[in-house]
């Protein structure tokens, strides 16, 4: 795991302007910026799936195969990708519907991401 809990583990007295949310998701903004900071200065210009950036953030993947996707943390946790995407151009989707296997080995849609 390159990344610590306290990425996840920040105060929860920010604005709600302070994070970005999806679903039941709600992810303090700075810990995103940081979490893609550290990524870029540790692996320079790679390529990334949602659930390598997911599995760093949190310090594993999780499958959660059969939640409808607005109950996903995973699916949720790409949209938040997205929001930092238009908000501060500080990572690329560059590919959609990316087929993989989690770690259970079932099949999983990823996107591919670029950090800048």
């Amino acid at each position: 795991m390159l990344v610590k809990n306290e990425f996840f583990e920040r105060s929860s007295k920010m604005d709600t302007r302070d994070y970005y949310i999806s679903g039941d998701l709600k992810i303090p903004k700075k810990n995103i910026h940081d979490l893609l900071k550290l990524l870029k200065e540790t692996y320079g210009g790679k390529e990334f799936l949602t659930r390598d950036i997911l599995a760093q953030y949190m310090g594993h993947y999780h499958s959660d195969r059969g939640q409808p996707p607005g109950k996903s943390w995973n699916a949720n946790f790409g949209k938040i990708l997205k929001q930092c995407e238009k908000e501060t151009g500080m990572i690329k989707e560059i590919k959609k519907r990316v087929y993989t296997k989690d770690d259970s080995g079932n099949k999983t849609l990823n996107s591919l991401w670029k950090i800048k």
